[in-house]
């Protein structure tokens, strides 16, 4: 049963979460792929010489921010729209 190998049974789950293939999250939350969110794109990095490539528009997620772990906690930068 997955919840006991994540170590928790449905009995330890606080009130107002659910378990989920994911872990424990809210309930108002569902789990979806990323690319449901949002289009999932590809390709370079932009040059960080140019400051019209990083604002606070959007994060970008390279290969180094999800280190081994298949979980992104955080963001190296963020992208403009115009960038």
């Amino acid at each position: 049963m997955l919840a006991s190998k994540m170590g928790a049974t449905m009995s330890e789950v606080r009130r107002g979460y659910k378990q989920t293939e994911v872990g424990v999250i809210p309930e108002d939350w569902d789990v979806v792929s990323l690319g449901a969110l949002a289009p999932i794109q590809t390709g370079t990095t932009p040059p960080t010489n140019d400051p019209r490539n990083y604002g606070e528009e959007f994060l970008f997620v390279s290969p180094f921010d999800m280190g081994s772990s298949k979980y992104i906690g955080c963001s190296s930068f963020r992208r403009q729209l115009d960038g």
